[in-house]
């Protein structure tokens, strides 16, 4: 290794831990401590909270469908769920849950897990990746767990970045090449699209992709 190379590197990690620095004397008032913490406990709560980081000034709409994936991808997070499969109209924010919010929020008090997430489209996939990312990124989120979630500068990009825990975020889309890859949490959120379901061939294709993973 050059001296360049070496010293560009030392001055990377230089500047990795003094932006960690940063978040580490963050005074929280009482009211943002109790957000904090009903965030920590509860995925509902959370998506509420960092709502307008992903959508904006799109208004927030509850429904008992929306608690009711949430604790459900929560017991997945906690071990009691092993295989779930969600199973909802379109426009109903699975996806939005599942592949944005959920990641984000698993991080919080698990950041060393890999989160694999497989579409049949990979716009979309690139589309939530995205989300997800602001999320994390977002001025909130690093004030309230910018000490244990803090990406990674040399494994950031859009459709796969990494924190500096060992967490990683992949997206691979079903017509990709998703061999080989997998995690710790894996996300398969609309594998088949609406126009391949009806050819065996296509489905046969998405069954083997799964099963290679």
């Amino acid at each position: 290794m050059s001296y360049a190379t070496a010293l560009k590197k030392r001055n990377e990690k230089f500047s990795e831990r003094q932006e960690q620095r940063k978040y580490l004397y963050v005074v929280l008032t009482e009211e943002e401590q109790e957000t904090k913490r009903k965030c920590e406990e509860s995925l509902h709560y959370f998506i509420k909270t960092f709502w307008h980081i992903v959508e904006g000034e799109h208004q927030f709409f509850d429904n008992w469908h929306i608690r009711d994936i949430a604790l459900h991808l929560q017991a997945t997070l906690e071990g009691k769920i092993r295989y779930l499969v969600i199973n909802i109209p379109f426009r109903c924010m699975k996806s939005l849950i599942c592949n944005v919010f959920f990641p984000s929020f698993a991080w919080i008090k698990h950041p060393h897990k890999k989160v694999f997430c497989l579409t049949g489209d990979k716009d979309l996939s690139m589309r939530d990746s995205i989300k997800c990312k602001r999320i994390i990124e977002s001025d909130l989120y690093q004030k309230f767990w910018g000490t244990q979630v803090k990406l990674r500068k040399d494994v950031n990009t859009n459709s796969r970045f990494a924190n500096m825990r060992g967490g990683e975020r992949i997206i691979k889309s079903i017509g990709g090449n998703a061999v080989g890859h997998g995690g710790d949490i894996n996300i398969f959120d609309d594998i088949n699209r609406a126009d391949d379901i009806i050819y065996k061939t296509l489905r046969d294709r998405t069954r083997a992709r799964l099963y290679s993973i």
